[in-house]
């Protein structure tokens, strides 16, 4: 079995750029980083569906820094968003679309809590 040409581009972008910034070995977080590169990847998509983007990798990486409160929010909200496009899209099974309740639903919901 030979890997696919994409899994190649991944591999030779981060050794490409472990090369550059001077260091001697390529790790799991070098490869993380240039699967954002492969925009139509199945990786890259569901990396997007849990909304990380490839500058909050490289800040982790860089800083050690996690997302503060206010962020996630934006991120939920931001993901909440992504769903509803793909569903629209039909990018989701029935078991991820099944899962999320219709905005008329969750009104109904809240307004019994």
């Amino acid at each position: 079995m030979q890997p696919t040409l994409g899994f190649q581009r991944v591999l030779q972008r981060a050794v490409f750029h472990v090369q550059s910034s001077g260091k001697k070995e390529v790790s799991v977080v070098n490869v993380l980083v240039a699967i954002f590169s492969e925009k139509h990847s199945h990786a890259a998509y569901l990396l997007g569906l849990q909304d990380i983007s490839r500058l909050d990798v490289v800040n982790y990486i860089s800083h050690g820094l996690a997302e503060g409160r206010g962020r996630a929010r934006q991120r939920e909200r931001r993901s909440a968003a992504v769903r509803r496009r793909a569903r629209r899209r039909g990018q989701l099974g029935a078991r991820e679309v099944r899962d999320q309740p219709e905005p008329a639903c969750r009104a109904k919901v809240a307004s019994i809590r």
